[in-house]
């Protein structure tokens, strides 16, 4: 394991790596991957909206063990399927703090669900057993006709802040073979040993969040996996609430995480191995060289 920390103060679109500025031509790879999307990446176009221009559509989950989502989709069907990605949010928290993902994974070549909780006080374990319904239904008939034009229903990803955080991890111990990826945003669980999870885990933790503290869940949740693919990211400050914003490091290192396990593109390995020197990143560990897809 690989652990490294980085103490400068620039803005990440300093830090990160400056070759290759302009987007280039799909790469070659596309031959033999039949899931990689989009065009080659670079460090900067990580930084804010992808490629894709989108669309959006409100499904209701009455009856299915949700309550509602928001979906954002690629309008482009060119290329073929997408894949999708759930995000849940926190306690007593709303869709609406966490719709920067809807739109800043979607452009990128994801089909993403926004959802609205059951309840504001779900713990982490409802907000799983949520996000489960929520594949459950999108994958069978439960998504509109033009979602379902653009969703590989084999390949899943869920993402949450906060408790909705701890149910993405809780989510990577349940059994569901299309799940491929989890990305928990300074997550927040007491209830569960993350050690069985063998699903690909990223965990995003932030210095001083004095909520979902790094050194009583972030850390110790990473430390507890160990039988899977795994990568912590914490962001030297800006406090719990960074999971409801549209953070720069937060998006970048969500969609090549997501981009590499949900998608098998290994042309972001770039941007997660060797471990990246970015300002405003108190810390990064993980199990580079990532094998496998």
């Amino acid at each position: 394991m690989r652990r490294s920390r980085s103490t400068v103060a620039a803005v990440l679109a300093v830090g990160l790596m400056v070759a290759g500025l302009a987007v280039g031509p799909t790469s070659a790879g596309a031959q033999s991957n039949p899931y990689q999307r989009g065009p080659n990446p670079t460090s900067v176009g990580l930084l804010g909206n992808g490629p894709y221009a989108l669309s959006r559509v409100d499904v209701s989950g009455a009856g299915q063990g949700y309550n509602n989502v928001t979906i954002c989709y690629p309008n482009d069907t060119s290329g073929g399927t997408f894949g999708g990605v759930v995000v849940v949010p926190g306690f007593v928290s709303f869709k609406a703090q966490m719709m920067w993902a809807c739109d800043r994974l979607a452009s990128h070549g994801f089909v993403v669900a926004v959802a609205e909780t059951n309840t504001l006080f779900d713990l982490p374990g409802g907000r799983a057993d949520q996000a489960q319904a929520i594949v459950r239904h999108l994958s069978a008939a439960g998504a509109p006709a033009a979602v379902r034009q653009r969703l590989d229903i084999s390949r899943w990803a869920v993402t949450g802040w906060s408790m909705g955080g701890g149910g993405a991890l809780e989510s990577g111990l349940r059994n569901n073979p299309a799940l491929q990826a989890v990305v928990g945003f300074q997550p927040w669980d007491i209830f569960v040993n993350f050690g069985p999870s063998r699903v690909p885990s990223m965990i995003v933790g932030v210095t001083d969040d004095f909520v979902a503290g790094v050194g009583s869940h972030a850390e110790p949740f990473y430390t507890a996996m160990t039988q899977n693919e795994k990568y912590y990211v914490e962001i030297s400050s800006g406090g719990h609430f960074v999971g409801a914003s549209n953070h720069p490091i937060q998006g970048a290192s969500t969609i090549s995480w997501l981009k590499r396990w949900v998608d098998n593109d290994t042309r972001y390995d770039q941007f997660l191995c060797p471990t990246p020197a970015t300002g405003g990143v108190a810390e990064i560990r993980n199990t580079c060289p990532m094998t496998g897809t």
